[in-house]
Formats: structure tokens, sequence, C-alpha cells
């Protein structure tokens, strides 16, 4: 998601075609129908209940999707992280008041920029998900100045949310020649094919313009 410009979110609503807009201010809506309210913690807010309970949701989500997900970041990590770099940390927890959350969050953030929303539930809550991964950090995002998040790879229901299509890089070194030709051949076809993609994504992009 890029800041183009929004003072707010009605401003970023604004920015899609009136269905979209209703629609998504219906999804918003239904947190309060629903009694889920969200709680940021960050810097001294982050005690190691917060911790616990973050990383309880995203265990929880890598067990659920099995083979298709990796629990790669480990427990040391989210330690390690709200104990050296509190102020750039973010957790969401959201839940009913006076009652234990029942989701969460992980971001971190550097400058104008936002990474991650590693999230999971304990219960299913309509639109939960698109509210405290997507709608409540971009709100955030417009009223603190951050001007890119990144929510992590995929997602078509990111795109029609207003996140827009971005190349990522890596880099590798294969010693065996014959390997490293194929490959070669392999990945020159499959970055064509991708700057494709990314051209017909925003070629329709739900965005207005």
């Amino acid at each position: 998601w890029r800041n183009h410009g929004y003072q707010d979110f009605d401003a970023f609503l604004n920015a899609f075609r009136h269905k979209r807009r209703n629609q998504f201010r219906r999804e918003r809506r239904e947190m309060d129908d629903q009694g889920i309210e969200f709680r940021v913690y960050t810097g001294d807010a982050i005690t190691p209940e917060v911790v616990d309970q973050a990383f309880y949701f995203y265990a929880q989500t890598c067990e659920r999707f099995g083979p298709w997900t990796s629990q790669y970041l480990k427990r040391p990590f989210w330690d390690e992280v709200s104990r050296t770099m509190p102020h750039r940390l973010q957790i969401l927890l959201a839940g009913r008041a006076d009652e234990p959350p029942v989701a969460g969050t992980l971001t971190l953030r550097k400058g104008d920029r936002r990474y991650g929303r590693y999230w999971g539930a304990d219960e299913h809550v309509r639109f939960l998900h698109f509210n405290a991964c997507y709608y409540f950090p971009i709100e955030q995002a417009i009223a603190e100045g951050v001007q890119v998040y990144e929510p992590g790879a995929g997602g078509h229901h990111k795109f029609g949310r207003g996140f827009e299509p971005a190349f990522t890089w890596s880099s590798h070194y294969l010693p065996d020649p014959n390997l490293r030709r194929i490959l070669e051949d392999h990945v020159e076809r499959e970055a064509e094919a991708v700057r494709h993609e990314v051209e017909a994504l925003l070629a329709s992009s739900p965005l207005k313009g």
C-alpha cells in the first residue's frame, strides 16, 4: 500500500469506486456490531504478556495452514525485537471489552515504511482479518505519516483493497554450471511473466484513475 497523498482514511476510501467504498465501510462497521476493539502496543507498553499473546496467534496460524506456511519467526526472535527495538515494534490485539483477545498482529516500522502483519486468530469473526491486517493499519499509517505498508506476499484480496503489486528481488549463487544454466533460463522466463502480470494488475486496479 502506498499513500498517494491521502489525508485521512476517508480520503483513501474515496479513491475507490462507489460500490467498493460502501463495501469497505460495511466491513468496518462489522467490528462495532460484534463488539471488537483494537488495542495497540508499542514501546514500553509491550510487556512479556503482550508478546506471549502475539506469538501465540502467529504460531496458531502457522500450525493451521501446515505445509503451506512455515513458522520461521521462532520465539527468540519475538523476545529479541521486543527487547532491542520496542520503538519500531507494534503489536495489535483485537478483542471485546474486558475479555481476552481473540486475534493479534505484529508489524515493524522503520522511517516511513511499515512491514509485517503476522496474523492469527482464535475465533472466526466476520471481516476481522481485513480490519486488523488492512483497514486499521492503513488508517494508522495515514495518521502517522507512513508512506508504504508492506503486508507480505500474495493475495488478490489485498489487491482488491488498495494494495499495489510490487517487485521483489533475491540473490543466489549456484556453483554447478549445468544447474545454473537451466535455472537462469527459467528465471528469465519467469521474470518476464511476472512483469506481464504486474502490468495487467495495475491496468485493472480498483482505485479510480
